[in-house]
Formats: structure tokens, sequence, C-alpha cells
């Protein structure tokens, strides 16, 4: 058996590429996860939102972790 990930929307988030809100999607059948605007097509791995600019970084949360 097969363990199916399911891609998330992230509530509230703004994609940095096009600015459209609601429109980001984490991907975790993939390793690092990644996130993948719907509406352009912008896609960044785990490890870059971390070199990326502070206005851009995303806490990534597993499933089962509480947020900070």
């Amino acid at each position: 058996m097969t363990k199916k990930y399911a891609k998330k929307f992230i509530a509230g988030a703004v994609c940095p590429k096009c600015q459209a809100t609601d429109t980001l999607i984490v991907d975790q059948g993939v390793t690092p996860m990644r996130r993948e605007c719907v509406n352009c097509g912008f896609q960044q791995a785990q490890g870059e939102a971390l070199q990326s600019s502070q206005e851009s970084i995303v806490h990534w949360v597993k499933p089962g972790e509480k947020s900070s």
C-alpha cells in the first residue's frame, strides 16, 4: 500500500510572484516539500524559502504539529 499525499491550500498566503491571495498550495508528496501557486505556476522548495527575503518566508508545519 502506498501513502497518498494531498496538496493543501495555505489560507491567507500571498504568492510572492503574482501577489494573488489564497492560491498557494503545499505539496507534501515530494522531498523537500514545496509550495506552488495555482494562479501563475510559481514554485519554491522548503529550503529555498529559508534563503529568500524575510517578506516571503513561510513557516512549514508538518501534519500533527502545532504552529507557533
